[in-house]
């Protein structure tokens, strides 16, 4: 019960302190006032805001290495010279053809740039790295971005002129300072479709596999590195990947020497 008193005495004192002194008092509130209005003006405000998910992506191209290339000259030894970075939680490595690509999860409350710029430097550390075609590893820091206006494209067309018209807008829309980035929905990616007569091969005496090996041997986009001049650096790039019908009808699939 005395306990109670005292603390209720406590504050009747604080309040007749206030009462007693209106300088004071008036003081505090212009305070609190003005304080409010200076946080007010410059806290950052933003109507769709971009999101740190707390991840980070490596992304290196390595054009002509099958995955187990990719894993054991990319991705292992990149996950290797990152797990020691203070911050990095866990590192997942994915190895495809032609490219490799790792995601670092990081720990609760870190500054996600800070560990950008370490990661940066742990991958520069490495020796002899980038291989021979590889190129220089892209290091990002994950964000999510927010749908600000959806567009919707309708005609009666065919599916190829609705995709080259939507093209078009993109490049458009990306010309303005505004816009940052923008997603291409409802399309199919593009494929060209290689039909083989088995008569044709029976004739030739080929196979599916001789086919499908000189395609893939013969359209490839390979970096063949750089020559330091005076002037600068020059970059070699073979750039012989076939992209339409024509092309991939132009390739040899077999030569015999006569």
């Amino acid at each position: 019960m005395s306990e109670k008193r005292i603390e209720a005495s406590g504050i009747l004192g604080l309040v007749a302190r206030f009462l007693e002194n209106p300088v004071m008092t008036n003081l505090l509130m212009v305070l609190l006032i003005v304080g409010g209005l200076m946080t007010a003006i410059t806290m950052r405000s933003e109507v769709f805001p971009t999101v740190d998910v707390g991840t980070i992506s490596v992304n290196v191209a390595y054009p002509g290495a099958t995955p187990l290339e990719v894993e054991d000259s990319i991705t292992r030894r990149i996950e290797e010279a990152v797990l020691g970075v203070n911050g990095v939680e866990r590192v997942r490595s994915y190895a495809y053809e032609n490219r490799g690509a790792l995601t670092l999860e990081l720990e609760d409350f870190v500054d996600a740039y800070r560990v950008k710029d370490e990661v940066q430097a742990a991958i520069d550390s490495l020796v002899d790295f980038p291989p021979g075609n590889a190129e220089k590893p892209i290091v990002t820091v994950t964000q999510s971005l927010s749908n600000v206006l959806t567009l919707v494209l309708v005609g009666q067309v065919g599916e190829a002129e609705m995709r080259e018209t939507a093209e078009l807008l993109e490049r458009d829309l990306l010309a303005l300072d505004a816009v940052s980035a923008i997603t291409l929905r409802g399309t199919r990616p593009k494929e060209i479709s290689i039909e083989l007569s088995e008569d044709t091969l029976r004739k030739y005496n080929l196979t599916f596999k001789e086919v499908a090996d000189a395609v893939r041997n013969s359209s490839i986009e390979l970096s063949g590195g750089a020559i330091k001049t005076g002037d600068g650096e020059i970059l070699l790039r073979t750039d012989a990947k076939a992209r339409i019908g024509d092309e991939f009808e132009r390739i040899t699939v077999r030569s015999n020497s006569t």
